[in-house]
């Protein structure tokens, strides 16, 4: 007796969607009326580099410059994962440091980070980069965006960051300059413009800087607030050098609210030098005040004393007043 093993034949069919490729600038793109679902689109243009898709059920997102492409009704899709380039939203690291002049990156700052989801970074590479404007980062109630930054960052006088809120990572690895040179003496320190970096009402804030300098106030640290109370606490803030500045960190109070006032307190700071001169080498003019605590004229009802707060490894060289 013969004995048979069917034998079962299994056919497999692979459905393979090729996706073809146009080159094209963001202008080019922005004049493409009839998209096709199977091609993606390279931009081009220097710093905006990246392939864009198109996204046949979005009809809401806004033109955004730099992940969100609309042309005629219809919306392209950056295709990435990662952090956020400023120069997708036309950011240009042009800055000339013996002419003082550059492109102002503000409007692509601001895009960028309005671009960004929820605790996604927004970065910001290698370069000089100038801004006219103060760069005010959103409080995490309303989105938290983490930043890091590579370049250094030129700021037109007067202007600075502003950290508000609670829970906000800011990391800085250039440096960051606020436009005021020249000083030899407090008066002409006290004259200075603007803040490098203000820590206002913030709450277990990360932050890690590199180098500031040429502000009024390096870093100030402050609650401010007119009516119901607000203050800081228990921020983590790291910085290597801070110098040429009328007040290289300043923690204070500011404004008249109810109950007991605004507060500033429990705060750590991890050094770094203060000034840059060098020990028993040089003591120049490179900031007049090191570490100021005080209280704002306006802060009449503060009962709350500004205590608690920790310093590590930190050199005072080259300051008039530490």
């Amino acid at each position: 007796m013969k004995t048979f093993t069917p034998f079962l034949a299994i056919f497999c069919f692979f459905s393979i969607t090729s996706r073809s490729q146009i080159q094209m600038t963001v202008a080019g793109l922005r004049s493409t009326a009839s998209p096709l679902l199977t091609t993606s689109y390279f931009i081009t243009d220097p710093g905006k580099q990246g392939l864009f898709y198109y996204d046949p059920k979005d009809n809401l997102s806004l033109d955004n410059g730099g992940t969100v492409i609309v042309s005629a009704g219809k919306r392209y899709k950056r295709n990435y994962s990662g952090d956020i380039d400023i120069r997708w939203f036309g950011g240009v690291s042009d800055y000339s440091i013996s002419g003082r002049t550059g492109t102002d990156n503000t409007a692509a700052f601001n895009a960028a980070v309005g671009a960004a989801s929820a605790r996604q970074t927004v970065m910001i590479p290698g370069g000089e980069w100038y801004f006219k404007s103060t760069l005010v980062l959103p409080v995490v109630t309303v989105k938290k965006v983490n930043y890091l930054i590579y370049g250094n960052i030129y700021f037109a006088k007067g202007a600075g960051f502003v950290i508000e809120g609670r829970d906000q990572d800011f990391r800085s690895y250039g440096n960051i300059d606020g436009g005021n040179t020249g000083a030899t003496t407090e008066a002409a320190f006290a004259a200075y413009q603007g803040i490098g970096i203000y820590l206002k009402n913030t709450y277990n804030c990360f932050v890690d800087v590199n180098e500031i300098k040429n502000f009024k106030y390096g870093i100030q640290q402050a609650g401010e607030k007119w009516g119901a109370p607000n203050g800081c606490q228990y921020n983590k803030v790291f910085f290597r050098s801070i110098h040429h500045n009328h007040t290289q960190i300043r923690l204070t109070v500011i404004g008249a609210s109810s109950l007991k006032g605004n507060w500033n307190n429990e705060n750590t700071f991890y050094g770094g030098q203060l000034g840059l001169g060098v020990p028993a080498v040089t003591y120049g003019l490179s900031g007049w005040y090191g570490i100021v605590i005080d209280r704002e004229p306006s802060a009449t009802d503060a009962v709350y004393t500004l205590d608690g707060h920790k310093f590590y490894s930190i050199g005072f060289e080259g300051l008039e007043k530490c």
